[in-house]
């Protein structure tokens, strides 16, 4: 996660500039940038798009939130068969919106339970 700390740090106003100065080093790369209440942001070669974050019922605990997240972006990227890579750093804007949103999903949940509980997959169809 990418706090604005962070972004201070490297003298960068957003999140989307944040991301294009990675992509810019990283290359052929999916980025994914997360900030906890403030959403979360992909880039990929050929698209970008920012994704709010899914609100949690109760908070509870945000522990093992960003690796719910990351495990869920990787699970939603199997499940629905990106698995070459070429797939995976191509993904269109709506490809990326419904892998952050399913991720965004699966973090919150995660944060209305105690300790690092990440859900099932059957929890995390809306």
């Amino acid at each position: 996660s990418v706090s604005a700390a962070a972004l201070t740090l490297w003298s960068i106003s957003s999140f989307g500039v944040f991301a294009d100065h990675l992509a810019g080093i990283a290359g052929d790369s999916l980025i994914v940038l997360t900030s906890g209440e403030g959403g979360s942001h992909g880039l990929s070669l050929t698209a970008s798009a920012p994704c709010p974050v899914y609100p949690a019922r109760k908070l509870i605990d945000t522990v093992g939130a960003g690796d719910t997240f990351m495990a869920s972006m990787l699970a939603w990227l199997n499940e629905n068969e990106f698995t070459a890579r070429q797939d995976i750093v191509t993904l269109d804007e709506s490809g990326l919106l419904a892998m952050l949103r399913w991720a965004s999903r699966a973090a919150s949940l995660n944060c209305e339970r105690p300790g690092c509980n990440p859900p099932y997959t059957a929890e995390i169809h809306p």
